[in-house]
């Protein structure tokens, strides 16, 4: 699944990571000029989002929400900043009715998810409950943030209400 490896060096711009993610076979994420290889994690970290992506699948099945793998990247809807990312992997994601995707640089990167997962390791959790919180939930779309930690029985549910908050 989706956790951070050391970065493959600094300084590079928006527009070089561009084009690595779109010439690659594997999975990056952009933070703050740095360039992250996303690994496969552990076991325990693929168990759980293989999981939760079927039971997502299983619990919706009859109902307008689809759940989709971790290897769909999600769109950063916050204003452009030269340190934070155009767009995340989340481990999963549920959208209601048909996804919606936009195309940066090449790249089709889901706008409309109401669900977004991650499942914690040690070397993701300062994105997924810092940065990441943010990004995700700057996104009017999304009512849902779950936080699953992979090496303790622990999982946070962040959701927006009615009015928005």
């Amino acid at each position: 699944m989706a956790a951070l490896q050391k970065p493959i060096s600094g300084d590079y711009t928006i527009e070089e990571y561009l084009a690595l993610e779109a010439a690659s076979d594997r999975r990056h994420e952009f933070w703050y000029g740095e360039i992250f290889a996303l690994s496969g994690g552990t076991r325990a970290h693929a168990r759980i989002g293989t999981n939760v992506v079927g039971e997502c699948y299983r619990q919706l099945l009859d109902k307008e929400y689809r759940p989709i793998s971790e290897n769909g990247a999600v769109k950063n809807t916050l204003a452009p900043r030269p340190d934070w990312p155009l767009f995340v992997y989340p481990d999963a994601t549920v959208v209601c009715d048909e996804p919606v995707y936009e195309s940066i640089k090449g790249i089709d990167v889901l706008v409309n998810p109401t669900l977004v997962v991650e499942v914690i390791s040690p070397t993701s959790a300062v994105r997924d409950i810092g940065d990441k919180f943010t990004i995700y939930t700057s996104n009017p779309a999304i009512r849902h943030y779950l936080l699953i930690e992979s090496e303790t029985v622990r999982v946070t549910h962040w959701f927006r209400n009615d009015s928005g908050t």
